[in-house]
């Protein structure tokens, strides 16, 4: 299609003049007319539109014949794939994926999407053998991770790793276990002193106290800070204790050191179910509550766990069950959970920097969560959590339906610091601030 026209039916889907787009699409350079709706097809999917997505292709390529070439039927195809995953409709995707594999098996793109079908599915052997040829899969924020850290045998194994190595826990103050729920949060001492404050602020906000805020932190080195950040947040909110962590030496690259900060909070969940039997929710630290984060009890019925699920992330495994938020009950099903997770982290961490890679927390959730044969896991819905949310009051974002906020997933990231995370003023944008370089909203 001509640039230029192209560049106008994508300014009048962005209008959402869907009839128009269709129009012009039936009557205009129809030299190509597969090649044409896959365009449109992928211009609606990138606004959302699955379903007129779908409408669209399905159309083109019923009206195929013999002259159409077989590049571009696959094309189309992948694009209808994909609309069919984002819009729900996973065993239909699971087909489209299928057929494209079969035509197309050394597409990464394709064969990690059809194994990811596959697992959700159920059907794990198959998607173990394709997740085993280790792809490279693209992350959101520029970097990479790989399929070979996608593992279900692994992660239905019965033996139990050990207490202490990689995941060896030192507590300075420990949770009692006579609140309602521990809230649990894993970070390093920068984070801590980011975030620290306005997390505990905003529990402070439920003055019952019965939520026990634990921080789980990475490395000793500032201990003595570290230990003077905790004073100050345990002055705005009481029952908080806090625990450390050490950074295995094998650990050496950047990449590694940020996946094992991902993951580190599940060692210190093991050890602090081990002694206290109360529910544990475990969070990012860069997130706040809107509502008691009690209130997840109330509204779901959690017998065991409760994951975080992405409905419209069939066909992309690592984004499953995003690892922002989850829950924990006492239930032996829940520790069992709990003792698999950790194996299967602690079995990445031993095999080397090359398996300590982006989402190494979310494929081990989806791993365990798919290879779990016992537990009753409750999928929370992902649109809890908002995101790229800034100008927004508390009050008009738990009016929606959000639970929590996510402070680094709202606000530009140029800006490495915060001052200001109340949320209190209604519709005030981010600023700058001149003297200290801190972004408060």
């Amino acid at each position: 299609m001509n640039p230029i026209l192209q560049e106008w039916l994508a300014e009048i889907i962005k209008q959402g003049r869907y009839a128009d787009a269709i129009k012009f699409n039936k009557h205009i350079l129809l030299a190509n007319p597969l090649g044409d709706a896959t365009a449109q097809a992928n211009i609606l999917s990138e606004q959302e539109e699955y379903d007129r997505s779908i409408e669209i292709l399905d159309e083109a390529l019923e009206g195929c014949d013999g002259t159409v070439a077989s590049d571009e039927i696959l094309d189309a195809k992948a694009s209808l794939a994909f609309a069919c995953a984002r819009s729900g409709k996973h065993k239909r995707a699971l087909k489209e994926y299928g057929d494209c594999y079969q035509e197309m098996p050394g597409v990464d793109s394709i064969a990690y999407a059809y194994a990811s079908c596959l697992a959700v599915s159920g059907n794990l052997n198959r998607a173990s053998s394709i997740f085993s040829k280790e792809i490279d899969i693209a992350c959101g924020n520029g970097e990479n991770t790989n399929t070979r850290i996608l593992n279900i045998s692994l992660a239905g194994q019965p033996n139990l790793t050990p207490h202490g190595g990689q995941g060896s826990v030192d507590f300075i103050d420990l949770p009692a276990g006579n609140g309602g729920m521990v809230y649990l949060v894993g970070c390093d001492a920068n984070y801590l002193s980011l975030f620290g404050a306005h997390l505990a602020t905003a529990i402070s906000k439920y003055g019952d106290q019965v939520i026990e805020l634990h921080f789980h932190i990475i490395g000793t080195r500032r201990q003595k800070k570290i230990q003077k950040v905790i004073q100050n947040i345990s002055q705005i909110y009481n029952n908080t204790t806090y625990s450390f962590g050490v950074l295995p030496s094998t650990i050496s690259s950047k990449t590694s050191q940020k996946s094992y900060y991902s993951v580190c909070r599940y060692f210190a969940l093991r050890a602090i179910r081990d002694r206290i039997d109360i529910p544990i929710l475990v969070a990012d630290i860069d997130q706040i509550p809107l509502k008691n984060p009690m209130d997840i009890l109330n509204d779901y019925p959690i017998k065991d766990i409760a994951l975080l699920y992405d409905n419209q992330s069939t066909a992309n495994i690592f984004s499953l069950h995003s690892a922002t938020v989850s829950l924990f009950t006492a239930s032996e099903s829940s520790k069992k959970f709990i003792e698999q997770l950790v194996a299967y982290i602690t079995t990445m961490i031993r095999r080397g920097d090359e398996y300590m890679l982006w989402h190494l927390d979310q494929a081990a959730l989806a791993m365990v969560a798919l290879a779990g044969d016992s537990v009753d896991c409750v999928r929370l819905p992902s649109n809890i959590v908002a995101a790229n949310v800034v100008n927004f009051t508390r009050e008009e974002l738990r009016a929606d339906g959000y639970i929590f906020w996510s402070i680094t997933a709202s606000v530009n990231p140029s800006a490495d610091r915060l001052n200001d995370i109340a949320l209190t003023q209604k519709k005030r944008p981010a600023t700058l601030n001149k003297v200290s370089g801190e972004k408060s909203l």
